[in-house]
């Protein structure tokens, strides 16, 4: 059996809720925290310097062939431009909810990483873990042609999700191809 190569993570977006993610990437054979990008240049340096990874522009990052998957931890308002540029370059893509704040928004970025051949996942929120799960049941079982359930394809996405600290039971909510 051949190994498995990590896969590497670029994380876009350095405030607070960013040291639970680069903290835990490490915990995860399979990922590797690779670069950080944020609009404050001196808060990716900073997460960069004390995580070991690269501070990078948001474009460099995505154009990075080191890099695989993008979480995106940016605010809520800038959720649909970064994830739809990291899809657009072809990038898994990792974000913290909401996914978007605009319900057409969600959809094409569905869309996108569909056409893209693409992982997109978001964090659930917890309270509604039960409604997540199920529609992750519904799809995987053929019921909902609407839900995308996770598949062996989307470990990677998920991994990054449990390096956020969530609870996995919640994990549900996976476009996949």
């Amino acid at each position: 059996m051949r190994p498995m190569t990590a896969l590497g993570i670029g994380i876009v977006g350095c405030g607070t809720i960013s040291g639970i993610y680069m903290q835990n990437i490490s915990r995860f054979p399979g990922l590797r925290l690779v670069a950080c990008a944020d609009l404050r240049a001196d808060a990716a340096r900073a997460a960069a310097e004390k995580y070991g990874a690269d501070a990078r522009p948001l474009d460099a990052l995505l154009a990075s062939p080191d890099i695989d998957i993008v979480v995106n931890l940016t605010v809520p308002v800038a959720h649909f431009a970064v994830s739809h540029a990291a899809l657009t370059a072809g990038k898994h893509v990792f974000s913290e909810k909401p996914l978007c704040t605009d319900w057409e928004q969600g959809r094409e970025l569905a869309a996108e990483a569909q056409r893209r051949g693409v992982m997109l996942g978001c964090a659930p929120r917890i309270r509604i873990a039960l409604a997540v799960t199920a529609s992750a049941m519904m799809a995987a079982s053929g019921r909902c042609r609407a839900c995308h359930a996770a598949t062996p394809k989307a470990a990677a996405v998920i991994a990054a999700a449990a390096a956020s600290g969530m609870n996995m039971r919640g994990l549900g909510s996976i476009a996949s191809t």
